[in-house]
């Protein structure tokens, strides 16, 4: 309960921390990052429906139906490259930031605690690839999970619940992103690393879950949620640990 209670205080205190430590300009880079990936796949979408039209007017000579081909492949195209964007795009998020908020989570923790890092440019380096490899590692892992989930959509009673176990696993996987950028600064080991997450699922369960649920404000829920959910979730990391 102090746990939980701890999460929800330290998002309410994330503002404040951001402000003292000059980061306000991390709000606007989410969102900037986020609309640079929307605009680059309706580009890609654009490209595979032109491919799509030319081989259709090869087999099919389609060239007098052009206008209602392209209108309906542009609707249906258009329309699986959102729905993908949509569910991907946390892991997108995750590691086109990883060096944004890898640098953040270290300007907070030396903020709280007095702590000053000095990484060579190698280390550094590694710390980003890392953050790269555990968002990925997570995607694949939630992406498991999510459709064994579904599954479950199949099974009577059972079925009931499938939202809700959906979005715990979303939320606990999401969460370890943020939560990792202040355990490879402590030198922990994936085992070491492991271990930490499974003792507090429940935390990292809440941390994701108010990710998310900030990520669902129109526009500026992907403006804030980034910033605000690294620096809480350090501040708690470095708050576990100390105990």
């Amino acid at each position: 309960m102090n746990s939980i209670k701890a999460v929800i205080l330290n998002f309410l205190e994330a503002p404040k921390l951001i402000k003292k430590n000059g980061l306000r300009w991390g709000y606007f880079l989410g969102v900037i990052v986020v609309w640079g990936i929307f605009i680059i796949t309706l580009h890609f979408s654009k490209s595979v429906e032109g491919i799509i039209i030319g081989k259709l007017n090869d087999v099919f000579n389609v060239e007098n139906h052009i206008r209602i081909v392209k209108f309906f492949l542009d609707f249906i195209i258009k329309l699986t490259v959102i729905a993908i964007f949509y569910y991907l795009y946390k892991t997108i998020l995750m590691i086109v930031l990883a060096p944004f908020l890898s640098f953040v989570s270290e300007k907070i923790d030396t903020s709280l605690t007095g702590r000053e890092y000095s990484f060579t440019l190698k280390e550094n380096i590694g710390f980003i690839f890392r953050g790269i490899k555990v968002a990925l590692k997570c995607s694949l892992k939630e992406l498991f999970l999510t459709i064994c989930i579904l599954i479950l959509g199949f099974v009577p009673i059972v079925n009931i619940g499938v939202p809700i176990y959906l979005f715990i696993i979303q939320s606990y996987f999401i969460s370890i992103n943020f939560v990792d950028y202040t355990l490879e600064r402590k030198k922990m080991n994936s085992n070491e690393t492991m271990k930490f997450m499974k003792k507090n699922r429940t935390v990292l369960c809440l941390g994701g879950a108010i990710f998310t649920l900030i990520c669902l404000v129109p526009i500026i829920g992907v403006m804030f949620a980034p910033i605000l959910t690294v620096v809480a979730m350090t501040k708690t990391t470095i708050e576990i640990l100390e105990k």
